[in-house]
């Protein structure tokens, strides 16, 4: 005689967690209390049954099945659904259970699944599905972007940001990038009642207007010199203000001029060259919105064309703001490196 069996109660589905994994689960825990026609619980033993999903719960083809020998407790079973047959499909629509345990017909009625399976669907989600609405405010940290995805903090400052120049600095951005960019003009500093400007490094360079010219002077010694647009010098400067030039002039051989020594013009070079004894002087004569840097060889040796273009050269001006300016002779010219 066959036994009837009648699933009383379904007690939950609940998903099967894995620590291991950060990621969905696939499978279902499925806990049901199993009794026999006259509501006894079912005794104590293992039980093939096999399990279908259904689209409908009158539907003839299953979706999904597989079939595992069950162990009963007292009419208490516990499956893990999905040990066997993994799901192939995605939890997008309402899906009923159908069971039959060994060769009696299916159970009736098919249990639908609740809503908590459906977030195995959550492992397939649409691009673009989750929008900004979908996500609580402050829901992202920094700890959970990924290194190399975004800038996360400047100087350890976070959130809105603003860049600012300083003095001689601007700050611009097109597009993604931002450019940071020192001036080509003079700096300035306060000193008291003085203020003092001063220029770049600067040297030979046609872009800029400033490569060797030349012209003869009395008695043709001929004279080598570059301009240098100084639009700050301005005619109050020329008659109240101190102007001085130094020079770095890196064109010479070591064993003549260390590299990258500084000494204010006017400047005076001799040296034995082709056993001729040539002596050079280097000066700069100053005019409104202009500094001219001029050179002389004794011998006429150096062609405008054939002058060392690494001299480089800086001026500094004192422009007085009150009645009378400081005394300059203990000024010592030290390079901030």
């Amino acid at each position: 005689m066959a036994r009837t069996f009648l699933f009383l109660a379904v007690i939950h589905f609940v998903f099967y967690i894995s620590t291991l994994h950060a990621q969905v689960p696939e499978k279902l825990s499925y806990q049901a209390l199993l009794t026999d026609s006259e509501g006894n619980p079912v005794a104590t033993g293992n039980h093939v049954m096999t399990f279908h999903l259904f689209t409908a719960p009158t539907a003839a083809d299953p979706v999904w099945s597989e079939s595992q020998s069950v162990a009963v407790s007292n009419g208490i079973l516990n499956v893990m659904l999905g040990s066997i047959e993994p799901f192939n499909f995605e939890f997008d629509r309402p899906y009923w259970l159908g069971i039959t345990i060994g060769s009696n017909p299916e159970l009736t009625p098919r249990v639908e699944l609740t809503s908590l399976p459906y977030a195995l669907n959550a492992r397939s989600v649409v691009d673009g599905a989750i929008g900004s609405s979908k996500l609580a405010d402050e829901a992202v940290t920094s700890d959970k972007i990924a290194n190399g995805q975004v800038v996360k903090s400047i100087n350890n400052l976070r959130d809105e940001l603003t860049i600012a120049g300083g003095s001689g600095v601007t700050v611009t951005s097109s597009g993604d990038t931002v450019y940071i960019s020192a001036s080509a003009g003079n700096d300035t500093v306060n000193s008291g009642g003085t203020e003092i400007f001063y220029s770049d490094w600067f040297g030979p360079n046609f872009n800029e207007g400033t490569e060797w010219q030349s012209f003869d002077s009395f008695g043709g010694l001929r004279v080598n010199y570059i301009d240098k647009p100084a639009p700050e010098i301005t005619q109050d400067i020329l008659e109240n203000g101190v102007i001085l030039v130094f020079a770095k002039l890196n064109g010479y051989i070591s064993t003549i001029w260390t590299q990258n020594n500084v000494s204010a013009l006017p400047i005076t070079m001799m040296y034995i060259q082709s056993a001729v004894t040539n002596i050079d002087n280097w000066d700069f004569r100053i005019s409104e919105g202009n500094i001219r840097i001029v050179f002389q060889n004794n011998e006429n040796t150096y062609q405008a064309t054939g002058m060392n273009t690494n001299h480089r050269f800086r001026y500094v001006v004192f422009q007085n703001n009150e009645s009378s300016l400081p005394s300059f002779t203990k000024i010592k010219y030290r390079e901030g490196k």
